[in-house]
């Protein structure tokens, strides 16, 4: 038999735990391509350097890469994530009282942000493209339909 120390510390933890919506449904990474226009080039994400066009699965906390060409030297591209509220309303429902932990948990892993789908550096512009998922697009890890709340 369990002792009562081990069952109240078992039930302190199991809210944050199963309350953290997006990180166990999400992940903490997404899949993102990365080129550059002219083609040619490479990008730095996360620390390493990886040829462009590639796709790269970057953290959730990440907001910037390095691209660079040859000839035209090394730009940083800076673009926003998307704030998935919907894992906000699935902590509250699925943890009353406790939604707020697994929000923390979610924000603090990153897990409750979702990176665009593509990221371009155009060097004849010197802009950032950036291309967001469209809503209800598959989650590339699990294959699921994100769902939208409509049935």
């Amino acid at each position: 038999m369990a002792n009562s120390g081990t069952i109240i510390m078992a039930a302190s933890i199991a809210p944050i735990l199963l309350g953290s919506c997006a990180t166990v449904m999400q992940g903490k990474s997404d899949p993102v391509k990365f080129a550059t226009v002219p083609a040619g080039g490479s990008v730095t994400v996360d620390g390493t350097i990886h040829k462009t066009p590639s796709t790269v699965e970057v953290s959730k906390k990440t907001t910037s890469a390095t691209f660079s060409l040859p000839g035209q030297g090394s730009k940083t591209g800076k673009w926003d994530r998307k704030f998935q509220e919907d894992y906000v309303l699935m902590n509250v429902i699925f943890t009353p009282g406790m939604g707020s932990s697994g929000t923390a948990v979610d924000t603090a892993s990153g897990a409750i942000w979702q990176q665009p789908e593509s990221v371009t550096y155009n060097f004849k512009t010197g802009r950032t493209e950036i291309a967001m998922k469209p809503p209800g697009k598959s989650h590339p890890t699990t294959g699921n339909p994100k769902r939208t709340g409509k049935r």
